[in-house]
């Protein structure tokens, strides 16, 4: 399958999941969400699409440093904790990772809001940040 530009991330998202449903051997079972590799597809980018698509639930990061998640509630993430912290500073360092797997859990929801930022306002943030470490010599 293959997306001709520009598309919607609702089209995306829409031909990730029946790409999943159409996996042979697997059964026929709706799975509880979405899983990948952050090689595959960048954190960002997933970001992107659960924002635009104002999806809830967990999405949970694994990378050889430890694993974090980041709780989405109507596609803003109001929550996140990772072997850092949590916050804010958690969102920006697992932005930070680059190669590792991810996982969307649409049934675990956040039982505190730490973030009041926006999705937006986060990625800016998260890549400016990464801008500056890597122009430090």
């Amino acid at each position: 399958d293959y997306l001709v530009k520009p598309f919607t991330f609702d089209l995306l998202l829409a031909k990730i999941r029946r790409t999943l449903d159409a996996v042979p051997g697997q059964s026929h079972v709706q799975p509880r969400g979405v899983s990948g590799s952050l090689s595959e597809m960048a954190l960002p980018d997933i970001i992107q699409i659960l924002s635009a698509g104002r999806k809830s639930g967990a999405l949970r990061i694994t990378y050889s440093g430890g694993e974090g998640v980041l709780f989405f509630r109507d596609g803003l993430i109001v929550d996140a904790e990772s072997v850092g912290g949590w916050g804010e500073d958690a969102v920006y360092e697992l932005l930070a990772v680059e190669d590792g797997d991810f996982e969307l859990d649409s049934t675990r929801s956040a039982s505190r809001t730490t973030i009041d930022s926006s999705t937006e306002a986060l990625l800016l943030e998260a890549a400016r940040r990464l801008d500056e470490e890597r122009a430090q010599p």
